[in-house]
């Protein structure tokens, strides 16, 4: 933390399985300052190729991948951070 006397952020992880709408609203919002001391440290899906988490990545944000329907195995996760491509764990 650069500034003590300044909060840390409140850093938010946001669940989505479609289009993303109430993320981007959120990511908007803090883009326009109506949510200061807020920020996004991940998106989550269940969905990979959820167009919402394309929208993140495609905005730097780092995102994950759970895959919880027809997995073949009991857990599958992806994760990406804007400088490194997916990694996955099955």
């Amino acid at each position: 933390m650069d500034n003590p006397t300044q909060p840390e952020p409140l850093r938010l992880g946001v669940l989505l399985s479609g289009r993303g709408s109430n993320f981007l609203a959120i990511a908007r919002n803090i883009r326009e300052g109506r949510l200061p001391g807020v920020e996004i440290a991940v998106v989550i899906s269940n969905v990979a190729d959820a167009p919402g988490l394309a929208a993140a990545r495609d905005l730097g944000l780092q995102t994950a991948l759970f895959v919880s329907k027809a997995a073949p195995a009991p857990s599958t996760i992806a994760t990406s951070s804007p400088a490194s491509a997916p990694t996955a764990w099955n």
